[in-house]
């Protein structure tokens, strides 16, 4: 028999790890988007230059990990927006599921010594349980996760038989416990969800949103889809000065909506 590499989704499926709760999913944006955004009501699928071909929206579990374009002047309109959205409970619009952003991934901004392998073989299909797993072994529980305070590699060991047929587990296990570098950041150990469809922003599924804007009705206008709103203030920075603010604005969108850790 030869032997073989242990992929990421075989490692999960067979360990003896609890299933942790999912956290809801958060798609960012440039606040340039919102009227069309709001216009349609739904957060569409476009083009992927990853998956070519494919017509995908892509968000993130738990954390606003998604950064636009660094800018050290930005323009209102060039601001982020954030939406906090309920895990679906019907889970066929799901294609993918990455334990990172695959788009950092396949640019190479992510570390050498996991870009080595291939993109597919950290591909979990389409079982959101397997996240659960994600956070109970490499992070022990999703409060963790959120705070990207990962499990070291020898303690893993200690739990989970890691040989060297598991070198991409071993990989990400490092890839988590690092900081990854302004090119890949958070997004390094934040999971992907990549949906086919267009997501729908209803009542039903839209936990908050955070953004900028304060033009009169606004709010009122878009009151049907949700009435949780976080506005951060305008300063002069850069983009990058704004990121730890969204984090805490959505934080505080989970706690509105009664989500606990």
């Amino acid at each position: 028999m030869k032997i073989r590499p242990i992929r990421l989704k075989e490692f999960l499926t067979q360990a003896n790890a609890p299933t942790s709760d999912l956290l809801p999913l958060v798609h960012s944006t440039a606040s340039g988007r919102l009227f069309d955004i709001f216009e349609s009501e739904t957060l569409m699928t476009s083009s992927c230059k990853v998956f070519k071909g494919e017509e995908l929206c892509y968000l993130f579990m738990g954390r606003p990990a998604y950064k636009l374009h660094p800018d050290d002047s930005p323009s209102e309109w060039q601001l982020p927006a954030v939406f906090v959205l309920r895990f679906p409970a019907d889970h066929s619009g799901i294609k993918r599921i990455f334990p990172f952003d695959s788009g950092a991934f396949h640019d190479r901004r992510l570390p050498a010594y996991i870009t080595c392998f291939n993109l597919d073989n950290y591909n979990l299909g389409a079982d959101p349980n397997l996240v659960g797993k994600i956070f109970s072994i490499f992070f022990e529980d999703r409060q963790r996760y959120l705070g990207r305070r990962a499990v070291g590699i020898e303690e893993l060991k200690k739990t989970h038989t890691l040989d060297p047929t598991h070198q991409e587990i071993s990989a990400l296990a490092r890839l988590y416990l690092e900081h990854s570098g302004k090119d890949a950041d958070d997004r390094a150990a934040a999971v992907e969800v990549q949906m086919t469809a267009h997501v729908p922003l209803t009542k039903e599924n839209v936990l908050g949103i955070e953004e900028y804007a304060r033009v009169p009705g606004f709010r009122e206008s878009i009151s049907h889809i949700t009435d949780t709103f976080e506005l951060y203030g305008l300063h002069p920075l850069g983009t990058e000065g704004y990121y730890g603010t969204i984090y805490d604005s959505v934080y505080r969108i989970y706690r509105n909506a009664g989500i606990t850790f």
